[in-house]
């Protein structure tokens, strides 16, 4: 069969009747690139980078399995030679300047070196003045197709070349795995891709290729995945569960025997191996909050209020017992350092209604609240949002303010309660990472469970401790929780209504 293919594509004629899928395309003209045989995930990979149609893309490959190469060497090659009048400006970016320079250089090379290239479509730079169009970072073709290279830090919006805006835009491993463990270069990369490069999607209705691996839990890759603007594609080293067999492998071709699984296995380090070959992101070491620990609820139990023959409150029963705030204060001589953190819970329990009979139901909890405060604030500013928080919460539940008492925050603490605010001084030990585990063991259990929206910062700083650059509202966390254990958690019978 393929002395047969390889008879037909001798010709130029031969080869071009395959250059109309990228799947053919790389077997006639990048053979190179091809030493293996192909899995049957690499048609599917091909077939959704091919598909015009296909506006927003994203796909997680694992290390090797050949999505760089499909993705920012054959996908602009094939559309540059095949069809210019379709995308005359392709846009290529990674996270750095060097990743970039490497990506058009590998580009370059094949339009330079490549034989079947220049015997089926010339000389590309032919009529083309290499100094000026033929740099580390862009590159003009003689039919005028544009192959332009940026990293995250410069400007793609307003991009044109000549009367054309950016036809298709490639992004390659958009994150650094040195910087994605903190929050904020995740944000700053979900809001680069979101507010610079879809709006300039948008402009010119072009095509967006995300390529990546998963290097996060809450990496971009992972929040493209969750998006339903995008279509998303996983492609593991293994197809089901976690059985690391030969017979279990996608690509044959490149491990065809478990000896060769297992020298690839112990090559990397296990974390690395379950990340980059299993797809599965493994929490680094020393974690104290895993993230399948987390309990989300719908909504805060709310009171059940009997009433008679005409419509009267005769008396609640209030599924809230207590509500409280851990305060964890960023107040130093100079006012500046870290954030003023502010978490709120309340303990409460569902209310089961049995025809006239109420009860409750289960074990009480701790459901921790929306939203809770980050900020940068002065002593006073601290003190007047304490007050807010107070006034807001009181009618549900007089809250009682959980502050550690020590340096300066002995004085916030002293000036809560001359404003006659509920302030309790706390005694928590300097180990963070040891209180922590102490208030894990409550989420582990599910005695403290989490609103589905409102906390994400919380959560990220809880099973990011050590790795995250804040641990404020970790910390204001682990002030609630003990302050909350510490008060007892037991439910009131039955609170009459005046």
């Amino acid at each position: 069969m393929w002395e047969a293919f390889d008879r037909l594509i001798d010709t130029k004629e031969g080869r071009d009747q395959f250059r109309g899928t990228l799947t053919g395309f790389k077997l006639v003209t990048l053979p190179h690139y091809h030493s293996l045989e192909p899995a049957d995930f690499h048609a599917e990979m091909d077939d959704l980078l091919g598909d015009h149609t296909l506006r927003f893309l994203s796909i997680i490959g694992f290390r090797g399995c050949g999505k760089s190469s499909a993705g920012t060497v054959a996908l602009p090659l094939w559309l540059a030679l095949e069809f210019p009048d379709l995308f005359p400006f392709i846009v290529l970016i990674a996270e750095s300047r060097d990743a970039v320079i490497e990506l058009i250089a590998n580009v370059r090379h094949e339009l330079e070196e490549n034989e079947i290239i220049q015997k089926d479509y010339g000389d590309m730079s032919d009529g083309v003045s290499k100094q000026k169009e033929w740099t580390k970072t862009s590159i003009i073709l003689k039919n005028g197709v544009k192959i332009l290279g940026l990293s995250r830090a410069q400007r793609i919006r307003g991009r044109r070349h000549r009367e054309h805006r950016p036809s298709i835009v490639i992004v390659d491993d958009p994150e650094e795995i040195q910087k994605v463990d903190k929050k904020e270069y995740r944000d700053k990369t979900e809001k680069w891709i979101r507010g610079e490069v879809i709006p300039a999607i948008e402009e010119s209705k072009a095509r967006l290729v995300v390529l990546g691996n998963i290097l996060h839990t809450d990496a971009i890759m992972m929040r493209l995945k969750n998006d339903e603007l995008f279509t998303h594609r996983d492609f593991a080293l293994f197809k089901d569960g976690d059985a690391e067999t030969v017979e279990n492998c996608t690509w044959r071709g490149k491990y065809p025997t478990q000896e060769a699984i297992e020298r690839k296995k112990k090559e990397v380090r296990h974390t690395s191996w379950m990340r980059e070959y299993k797809l599965k992101v493994v929490p680094p070491e020393g974690q104290e909050v895993k993230e399948e620990w987390i309990q989300y609820y719908d909504a805060i139990p709310s009171p059940y209020h009997q009433r008679n023959e005409i419509g009267q409150i005769i008396d609640t029963i209030n599924p809230i017992a207590r509500a409280g705030y851990g305060v964890d204060l960023a107040i130093s001589k100079a006012q500046t350092a870290d954030y003023t953190s502010m978490v709120g819970g309340v303990v409460a329990e569902n209310i089961l209604i049995e025809g006239d009979t109420t009860r409750r139901d289960g074990l009480p909890k701790i459901y921790i609240m929306t939203n809770p405060v980050n900020e940068r604030l002065s002593l006073h500013e601290t003190i007047k949002r304490l007050e807010e928080v107070y006034n807001s919460m009181r009618s549900v539940a007089m809250p009682t303010f959980y502050m550690e008492d020590v340096g300066y925050q002995r004085a916030a603490i002293e000036e809560a309660q001359r404003h006659g605010l509920p302030a309790v001084p706390m005694r928590v030990g300097s180990d963070k990472r040891s209180r922590l585990r102490a208030a894990a063991i409550f989420i582990q259990n599910g005695t403290v469970v989490f609103p589905k929206k409102g906390a994400e910062d919380l959560i990220a700083q809880l099973c990011g401790f050590g790795i995250e650059e804040h641990d404020d509202l970790a910390d204001a966390f682990v002030h609630l929780v003990m302050g909350i254990r510490a008060g007892g958690m037991t439910m009131p019978d039955v609170i009459v209504l005046g």
